[in-house]
């Protein structure tokens, strides 16, 4: 084995000159194969990670159940008991309150809202919610009604981004001691979850005023094809049971990002395809200089081949060649890249990052264009008579 190699590596460096414009035609396709990685990282895995973040880790399906005419009691209680009807065993009522003015000291807010909810959402929901300070709400506050909340990381900022936790805050003409807050609320709940307390004490609190919507909450599948027919199964069930004064959709966070993440994932596919296509040139250049360096071996092949080297040592040799380069190249080319990403994203104030897979990528695609390229000098060199390489 080791002569096999020797022997490829002395058959590259007689034509330095050839060596060096294939591994650098190789070095360029590679290196353009980074920039698409890079591109691909911003246009694609950023994305998917963002939504991602703010997507709920809980595979839920919500149904939101709002008045068509003025909010009225009655029609929260009904909303309640058709989303518990439609989605069965399991489901998490919620009530929301729009437009409140909470305080804390001296620091009022325009416009909050608040939600209301039950021991079983919290029940399912606490593992996931990330705290920045406090705790969150337990099911010992929703069965004691304690005058408690969990607030928003965005809402402690409306406030000017004081410590709230232990202060109380006023919700109308009540007090609730702030116990938390939370990264994300809207990550389990809606995209206007600001503040969240235990149902139980909104109730009380709240019995003078109706709330403005129901939010309905179930656990389902992780499984797209899952989460897709209990969707619409909700829906019929809900629409089998309308009613003229409640207005009701039907959502899934989890399902929306699932679908997204599939169309970003043809997306990349397409950006490692336009990537792969790049390394032809490099492969059309490893491919020409194989054949010369076959071409030029000819009578030294035949004296191997007379001396009792196989057609397959001869193969391989050529083999050995093209891998060669194909590592040299992905290197150079993987550095190349790198550079050009490095400077692009330091003169044009962008943030383009070169990940270790599409590096592996990159190394991996020249080995094999590299190999690609050599089986049909490997072929020619395997074709070569002893007799006929010696008399030419």
């Amino acid at each position: 084995m080791r002569d096999v190699l020797t022997q490829a590596y002395q058959a590259l460096v007689r034509r330095p000159i050839t060596f060096f414009m294939a591994v650098l035609a190789l070095a360029i396709g590679v290196a353009a194969f980074i920039c698409v990685g890079a591109l691909s990282e911003a246009l694609v895995s950023r994305p998917i990670e963002r939504i991602r973040s703010s997507t709920s880790p809980i595979p839920t399906i919500e149904v939101v159940l709002f008045s068509k005419d003025k909010p009225g009691s009655f029609v929260a209680d009904k909303a309640g008991m058709l989303a518990r009807q439609a989605m069965g065993k399991g489901t998490a009522i919620l009530l929301s309150y729009r437009n409140l003015t909470p305080k804390s000291g001296r620091h009022p807010i325009q416009e909050a809202c608040a939600y209301a909810v039950p021991s079983e959402f919290i029940t399912f929901s606490s593992q996931e919610v990330q705290m920045e300070r406090g705790r969150f709400l337990s099911p010992e506050d929703v069965r004691e009604s304690r005058a408690v909340c969990v607030v928003s990381q965005d809402f402690v900022d409306r406030l000017g981004g004081e410590d709230v936790v232990g202060r109380p805050i006023r919700l109308g003409e009540f007090k609730y001691t702030v116990i938390g807050v939370a990264d994300q609320l809207s990550r389990i709940g809606m995209a206007d979850m600001d503040i969240m307390i235990p149902l139980s004490i909104a109730r009380i609190h709240f019995r003078a005023r109706p709330p403005d919507g129901v939010l309905a909450v179930i656990r389902t599948s992780p499984k797209k094809g899952a989460i897709e027919a209990e969707v619409s199964r909700i829906k019929d069930a809900l629409a089998r049971r309308k009613d003229e004064k409640v207005s009701f959709y039907v959502y899934s966070g989890w399902l929306e990002m699932l679908k997204v993440q599939e169309s970003f994932v043809i997306v990349r596919f397409y950006f490692a395809l336009l990537g792969t296509s790049l390394l032809a040139v490099g492969l059309l250049g490893l491919v020409g200089m194989l054949v010369a360096n076959v071409s030029g071996r000819l009578r030294e092949i035949g004296i191997h081949r007379a001396l009792g080297a196989t057609r397959l040592r001869q193969a391989v040799e050529v083999l050995i060649q093209a891998a060669f380069v194909g590592f040299l190249g992905g290197l150079l080319g993987i550095a190349l890249g790198i550079v050009v990403v490095h400077v692009y994203s330091g003169t044009q104030g962008t943030n383009l990052v070169v990940t270790r897979f599409w590096m592996a990528s990159a190394l991996f695609s020249s080995l094999f264009t590299a190999l690609l390229a050599g089986l049909l000098p490997a072929r020619a060199a395997m074709q070569i008579a002893p007799i006929e390489a010696l008399r030419g």
